[in-house]
């Protein structure tokens, strides 16, 4: 498990982020699912990239516990808009066939495709319990264009993964405030701090009281993050 997530200074993603550390063992409810809150551009997307590519960030994990981590990015791997990543899944049958498959689809239809035998690989022990690992799920905008109805779907399965597990850790974006019936600790991307939010009132007031200084760092750029100036 991820414990604790450090911004490595002077990086790309330390002038992206508004916060240098995140203690993730401040979850306990449940301690497994770390659900991301903050606005577009608070850099919900470039944590999730470091979680997977581990670059510009340093991770404390469980001591003596080999960590795997699986990631679904919706602007990468969604089945509707991605490209093969080698000349191998250019004419791998299976992947030509869920891109096929995936043009008929909304967004939102495409990301419940992409993402839920992952989520079922989970639930039905596709990946094993192994003592001394881990699994690490990261997935990015999880919820963009999903219905309320496949919103409640896809939280549901995570917290029945949740409930079943004890060696999978799942830490996702969001962006509906749909996802607080399911899970209302929520890690702050202004500072890296655990919240509790319990609808779209509770999001608005928060996004409020940070606007301010939100506007400040992001108004140089009209809202890109200084990194892109």
């Amino acid at each position: 498990m991820i414990k604790k997530i450090k911004v490595q200074p002077d990086s790309r993603t330390s002038k992206i982020l508004f916060f240098q550390e995140a203690d993730l063992e401040q979850f306990s409810c449940p301690r497994n699912i770390v659900p991301l809150f903050g606005p577009n551009g608070a850099g919900k997307s470039t944590l999730l990239q470091n979680l997977d590519n581990k670059e510009e960030i340093k991770l404390e994990l469980e001591p003596g516990v080999k960590s795997h981590y699986y990631s679904y990015m919706n602007g990468r791997d969604n089945f509707k808009t991605r490209r093969p990543q080698s000349i191998h899944e250019s004419f791998d049958p299976v992947f030509m066939n869920r891109k096929w498959d995936a043009q008929s689809l909304s967004e939102g239809q495409s990301i419940m495709y992409s993402v839920l035998d992952l989520i079922d690989g989970l639930r039905s022990n596709d990946m094993p319990e192994e003592e001394g690992c881990d699994y690490c799920i990261i997935l990015d905008e999880v919820d963009s264009g999903l219905s309320i109805d496949n919103i409640d779907m896809i939280m549901r399965k995570i917290k029945n993964v949740a409930s079943k597990r004890s060696d999978v850790q799942i830490i996702f974006s969001f962006n509906n405030p749909r996802v607080l019936k399911h899970f209302n600790h929520v890690l702050s991307m202004y500072d890296g701090t655990m919240i509790r939010l319990d609808d779209d009132n509770d999001m608005a007031r928060v996004i409020r009281e940070h606007k301010q200084s939100f506007d400040k760092v992001r108004k140089k750029s009209n809202g890109r993050p200084k990194v892109f100036e």
